[in-house]
Order: structure tokens, then sequence, then C-alpha cells
């Protein structure tokens, strides 16, 4: 599922699967509603799709572009197993001056190395610090 967020960027959500309708899912297994938890902001899903041209005309159009992405990466986990394939790559050539959060990133790759390890039980509390750091659940 695709919308525009506040700031006129495309957010695309991932819905876990789950063998089980939701209302019987217990609360020990969180479900994620969007690819956030795993620090890929969704405002950079898609770059590494766009081409020069593509993005010369993005930013004549959203003045707002970079400083949104700005934004938007100092919550952003560039260790994540879960960026699409080229997105770092392309996040460097847009040479965009942004500071990670580091606290935040510590959490995530807890978040994330957890979830590899099926041990959910112990991510609710970070996953909610984390949505707390960026204010924004999602």
């Amino acid at each position: 599922m695709t919308h525009i967020n506040g700031s006129g960027m495309l957010k695309s959500t991932h819905v876990h699967k789950t063998s089980k309708p939701i209302e019987d899912c217990d609360n020990t297994h969180p479900i994620f509603s969007s690819t956030d938890y795993a620090r890929v902001p969704p405002e950079i899903l898609g770059l590494n799709a766009l081409s020069n041209k593509d993005l010369e005309v993005i930013q004549d159009l959203y003045i707002f572009f970079k400083g949104d992405l700005r934004d938007s990466l100092q919550f952003y986990n560039p260790e994540s197993s879960y960026l699409p394939e080229g997105i770092n790559e392309k996040i460097k050539e847009l040479n965009i001056d942004y500071e990670i959060d580091r606290h935040h990133l510590r959490q995530t790759k807890f978040i994330i190395n957890s979830i590899k390890r099926d041990k959910t039980a112990d991510i609710q509390e970070y996953v909610l610090q984390t949505a707390n750091r960026r204010r924004f659940l999602g």
C-alpha cells in the first residue's frame, strides 16, 4: 500500500504476513505496519530506480526534496539488511549532508537482530522508543 505523507513524499507500507487472523494474534509478537522498524525510511524507497534526469525534475518541482530527505536520513540505518539494492549508493550520489542519530541506530540494530533470531518478544519497548524518537509510529 502506498500513500503520500505530510511532507508530500510517497510512503510505502509493508504488512507483516501471518498465518493467523490479526484478531487471533497475541500481544507477544508485534505486527509491524511498515518498513520503519528496520529503519528503511519510506522516503528513500524507490530512489535507486530514479535516473539523474528524474532527480533533476523532482528537485525542480519539489523544492524541499533534499531537506526532507536529510530529515528522514537522521533515522536511517545504512547497514539494514532490509534496504533495497542500490539505495546506499544513490544516497551517496545525492550528496546530502546528514547526521545519523546514533541512539536510534543502536535501537534499530537491536530490533533487526532480534527479528533475525526470532526473539520478537524483547523488541516492543525498542519499537516504541524508536517511534517516539522519530515522533512517528509508522
